[in-house]
């Protein structure tokens, strides 16, 4: 039985281990407190333990908040990663990207992702190919949001229309590609509901009482007319968000001590 190999040790690489362990096969979590630092060249060889290795996933991130950055960020990302996958002969190197990122470009974090995916798909080989799974946001994303933004009782929300999806199912997925249960492409998800982000924020437990829509310029105004909703051949994928809130009532998924 092979392992896969998780690069990052967040929310994502951290609900990826729990659903591929579900399948019976290990996960690996590995981070920079690992000597994993994919802004240089790394070595997953150390994390094998002379097993297989049927997947590397690229679960990094950044908080860069300007495009230029954040697209070095990940671009060295998925080269350094793609280099250490072939290196312990994986069977697919995992990127998870966005819905839409590509419509998007303004925003730093999305810039960053349509750089990941090309490099990506550039050093892949037939031996280890670049998988893609792309998903529309997260639950978590209005949670974050207030983090960020609140101020006491207030909080300017930007206008986005979404389909937003629970990362435990977008897991499920990326944990069925890895294993063999699905074919070994990439593939695109979204939640079961269009709705926007303000309405969102209004159904999270301790959310601010003002919520304050802002209808921004640029990449912004795109987000608001629908740029990030998916097209055609994207999967639908519960639950509903209601649903999910009944677990994670201020829409949170925290981190756990990997």
């Amino acid at each position: 039985m092979g392992r896969t190999i998780i690069v990052g040790t967040g929310v994502l690489a951290q609900a990826a281990a729990r659903a591929i362990e579900r399948h019976g096969r290990q996960a690996v979590l590995v981070g920079r407190r690992d000597g994993v630092d994919v802004r240089g060249p790394i070595d997953l060889r150390p994390f094998t333990d002379g097993e297989p290795v049927d997947a590397v996933l690229e679960a990094t991130s950044t908080h860069a908040n300007r495009p230029a950055d954040a697209v070095r960020f990940f671009e060295a990302s998925a080269r350094h990663v793609a280099a250490a996958a072939h290196d312990v002969d994986a069977g697919m190197h995992v990127v998870v990207s966005i819905v839409g990122c590509h419509r998007a470009t303004g925003y730093a974090h999305y810039a960053g992702k349509v750089a990941q995916e090309r490099a990506a798909r550039a050093a892949a080989t037939d031996a280890t190919p670049a998988i893609i799974v792309r998903s529309t946001q997260w639950f978590t994303f209005p949670g974050q949001l207030v983090d960020r933004l609140a101020r006491g009782p207030v909080m300017p929300v930007p206008s986005m229309r979404l389909r937003p999806v629970a990362l435990d199912s977008v897991a499920d997925v990326v944990a069925e590609i890895v294993v063999g249960k699905r074919e070994r492409e990439s593939a695109c998800v979204c939640g079961p509901e269009t709705m926007t982000l303000a309405q969102m924020v209004a159904r999270l437990e301790g959310r601010p009482a003002v919520r304050i829509p802002v209808p921004l310029p640029g990449a912004a105004r795109e987000a608001r007319t629908g740029a990030l909703l998916p097209t055609g051949g994207v999967e639908v994928v519960g639950p509903r968000f209601e649903d999910w809130l009944r677990e994670h009532p201020d829409g949170r998924q925290r981190e756990l001590d990997a």
